[in-house]
């Protein structure tokens, strides 16, 4: 068996550039809105001194400022972390074998990309900020015109928070886009329950800032519930084994450590309405700066022995 770890290639320069280009659409699109429906407007009445003749509609221009949020960070993406570096061979930790079990190794991926979490909550912010806005402008409108509606207005306040806690967790999740990534390679490719296997971890920058570093193991249960058209998941946590707990500078930026589940444990169960889902959960402590929290599936077979709930995995 190749006990050389894996690794991703460098993107070539033209997807890097396709990306790069792809993103700077965005920021053009908001730099240009932002512009006519914001800056041009203001200039113009600033420069006829009309402080007073400044409509509050020009607050809802500040909305394509999300989109070039959205250019700017995904270029600093693409050159930020373009380039994923190489996990480097760990000898043998302990007592575990890295060629025990099946599968060789696999370098995980997470369950979603910092990139996807920034996406869907930009998507998420212009739709519900949007709506909000239109019956904000209304209140105000209201308000301005001599027919306050005071339920209105305090009705339309919860939706105002949640729309500035969105913007909030958006530019969040923009810091957290230069964050260290971290990459995982387990070997071997699968857990078994009773079994122990290799964990190597590396972050890229050298850390960048990261004063410790967290991995656990959890299981979880996840039921899904229909009712008509509408379904519920419910999930409940059973199992967190901690796997690296370090604050120690020398050993955040890369290291191996040994990961079992234990033989007590159930494995990954696929049910349809009803999962076991087990993953490796990693928190980059950053003061001063957000927390980054990744999570990366992994797929735990039954032990020997095992009964017939193991084999429906």
């Amino acid at each position: 068996m190749d006990r050389s770890p894996l690794s991703s290639p460098r993107p070539s320069p033209a997807a890097a550039g396709c990306l790069i280009a792809f993103f700077s659409v965005f920021a053009l699109i908001g730099a240009v809105s932002f512009y006519a429906a914001t800056v041009r407007p203001a200039l113009a009445l600033l420069a006829t001194r009309s402080w007073r003749q400044l409509p509050p509609n020009l607050l809802v221009g500040l909305v394509p400022l999300v989109f070039f949020a959205i250019g700017v960070a995904g270029i600093a993406w693409v050159l930020h972390g373009g380039a994923r570096p190489k996990l480097a061979a760990s000898p043998a930790f302990g007592a575990v074998d890295p060629q025990a079990g099946r599968g060789g190794s696999i370098e995980l991926r997470p369950q979603m990309t910092r990139v996807g979490a920034l996406i869907f909550l930009a998507f998420f912010c212009v739709f519900w900020n949007g709506i909000v806005s239109v019956f904000v402008w209304q209140a105000v409108q209201g308000w301005r015109n001599g027919a306050r509606d005071g339920c209105m207005t305090v009705f339309l306040l919860p939706f105002v928070a949640i729309g500035l806690l969105v913007v909030f967790l958006f530019l969040r999740q923009v810091l957290i886009l230069f964050n260290p990534k971290v990459h995982l390679l387990l070997t071997p490719a699968e857990l078994t329950l009773g079994e122990s296997a290799w964990l190597q971890w590396q972050l890229g920058g050298r850390g960048g800032g990261v004063r410790r570093l967290l991995i656990r193991l959890e299981g979880r249960e996840e039921a899904t519930r229909q009712a008509g058209k509408n379904s519920h998941t419910d999930r409940r946590t059973f199992a967190v084994i901690p796997v690296v707990d370090t604050d120690q500078e020398a050993a955040i930026p890369a290291g191996a450590a040994a990961v079992a589940v234990p033989a007590g444990t159930v494995p990954t169960f696929n049910g349809g309405s009803n999962r076991i889902v087990w993953s490796l959960k990693v928190t980059c402590d950053i003061p001063g700066w957000p927390d980054s929290e990744d999570e990366y599936e992994v797929l735990v077979r039954p032990g020997a022995g095992a009964g017939a709930f193991g084999d429906l995995t």
